[in-house]
């Protein structure tokens, strides 16, 4: 018979308890979250505080709905929501509803929006046009979002939609070489954000990530992207893995009618100018026809 000691079964115990932790440990990492919300507080004319007013937040695409009650402070809270325009509707017992239309949120962002009722009976309807420019009181995030007409418009490299993050400011691409050619390619493109190191970027597709060491793996179809957001430092918590930018990528959420594309990415050197050492040269454009298309 084969004794084991009191010592000897703690270590295989603790050993055992590793072996059993370590995978849970690996499947427990949480995404970054692409969704936003929306919050603020409740007041009427005088700024005094309205608890148990109920706000909703409807889609305008999708016509799905999220609701949220005021607490005794006045505060209410709409987290989880997917980018999008939205209609805010809030209202409270004698007072009048108030309506806020083309509420626009991005992805990850926290859209700080305070609602003032008036007086009057809850059947009346005060409609409310929010500013398109409004400053944000809720995040530290600093960057800038490019939306669904830039990423379908502009003119990418392989349609890589990551390369847009080149317009934001503070950012720039390391490798031109590629910037300005259609042709399908690798993750070789880089960027440094705000001077750190390209290496130290990290890219996301609806807050999952796909990248490492600076340079991603994965690249959404062009057409999905509904927006990409870039981050830079100093930005909040939930991208503290990285030093350097942080590049979100934001698929479509889908809406109540059908729709679709086709596209036809198209290169020619008639349309493009020789280069400045070609023509001191005196070397012709080379031949340069390229199509890239899909649906």
């Amino acid at each position: 018979m084969v004794r084991i000691n009191s010592s000897l079964r703690r270590i295989v115990f603790v050993v055992g308890v590793c072996v059993l932790a370590a995978p849970h440990s690996v499947t427990s990492i949480s995404a970054q979250e692409f969704r936003g919300s929306i919050s603020g507080q409740v007041l009427d004319p005088l700024g005094a505080l309205i608890p148990n007013a109920a706000i909703t937040a409807e889609n305008v695409d999708t016509h799905v709905k999220a609701q949220s009650k005021s607490n005794s402070e006045g505060v209410y809270t709409l987290p989880y929501l997917l980018p999008g325009t939205y209609t805010i509707t809030a209202g409270a017992p004698n007072f009048a509803t108030v309506v806020y239309k083309r509420v626009w949120l991005d992805s990850a962002q926290q859209l700080g929006l305070n609602i003032t009722l008036h007086p009057g009976s809850v059947v009346q309807q005060v409609i409310v046009t929010p500013s398109s420019v409004e400053l944000d009181t809720v995040s530290a995030t600093t960057g800038g979002v490019i939306d669904q007409r830039k990423v379908e418009n502009l003119p990418t490299a392989g349609m890589m939609v990551f390369d847009d993050v080149a317009l934001t400011e503070g950012i720039h691409s390391t490798d031109l070489n590629n910037l300005y050619d259609l042709s399908p390619r690798s993750n070789g493109n880089t960027y440094s954000a705000a001077g750190e190191q390209d290496d130290e970027n990290a890219f996301y597709v609806n807050g999952a990530p796909v990248s490492d060491q600076g340079s991603w793996y994965f690249v959404p179809n062009q057409g999905s992207v509904q927006q990409v957001q870039a981050s830079v430092m100093p930005y909040d918590a939930q991208y503290g893995r990285t030093g350097g930018g942080a590049f979100n990528s934001n698929i479509e959420g889908g809406a109540n009618a059908y729709h679709g594309a086709i596209y036809d990415y198209y290169g020619n050197e008639v349309l493009n100018a020789n280069t400045w050492l070609n023509k001191l040269s005196g070397i012709q454009r080379p031949i340069n026809i390229k199509n890239v298309w899909g649906a």
